[in-house]
């Protein structure tokens, strides 16, 4: 992944965080930044856990248009967060009949375009990074490269607080020593500024290093016992 560009986008969600202290956390911020790098009107990042549904969305109409997805139990995000691939319709009139009951609840909302992209930490599927547009039209390779890091972003920022990468409700639905692993990475991915996979590694190096069980270690960043500045090469 090119250094230089997940530099760029995280001094632009970083910024916004301190120019908004009040907002609804770094996954709001990360569908705004989103919505000035890509291309697009709107964007949303959705999470699905086994018990609740849960969105952060730019503005209304992306908000609709995830409450839509989720209702009709389909679409283009579903299909994202299920087969862990980007799903790219860049006319959405010649291709929402992949999506009927989506499509149909859509029908006058005005959607042109959408692109969806799946939110994994680990082997954990969390959700998916919707960006949508009114007018067709696919987006570009640059605005792609910047989709794919922001995908990123929204993966750590879906399992931390807004500022301080303490976690937040993803942990009231995860019950397991195997989803302690995944909150506590995407929390060493926010706080280190450093991708998902890179985090999983730096988290298992630590409790190999310290001779401890790797559940134990994750589940001490989780309750706060052990901070994530200390879990650096």
């Amino acid at each position: 992944m090119d250094r230089k560009r997940r530099d760029r986008l995280w001094r632009s969600v970083t910024d916004l965080v301190d120019l908004h202290r009040c907002f609804s956390g770094w996954a709001g911020v990360v569908c705004r930044v989103a919505v000035a790098e890509t291309g697009v009107d709107a964007a949303a990042i959705s999470i699905r856990t086994r018990a609740r549904e849960f969105a952060t969305a730019s503005d209304a109409w992306a908000e609709s248009l995830e409450a839509a997805q989720h209702s009709a139990g389909d679409g283009p995000g579903t299909e994202a967060h299920n087969a862990g691939s980007p799903v790219l319709v860049s006319d959405f009139a010649g291709e929402g009949y992949r999506w009927p009951g989506f499509a149909d609840a859509v029908a006058g909302h005005g959607l042109g375009a959408v692109f969806a992209f799946p939110l994994r930490a680990g082997g954990a599927r969390l959700g998916a990074l919707g960006l949508y547009r009114r007018s067709p039209g696919g987006l570009a390779a640059a605005e792609l490269a910047d989709a794919a890091v922001l995908t990123e972003l929204a993966t750590a920022a879906s399992l931390t607080d807004s500022h301080d990468g303490a976690p937040n409700w993803a942990t009231e639905d995860l019950d397991s020593h195997n989803d302690d692993v995944h909150v506590a990475t995407g929390v060493l991915a926010a706080r280190l500024k450093i991708s998902v996979e890179a985090a999983l590694t730096r988290l298992r190096a630590h409790a190999f290093s310290h001779r401890r069980p790797l559940p134990d270690v994750a589940h001490d960043i989780v309750e706060h016992r052990l901070h994530p500045d200390s879990v650096r090469e």
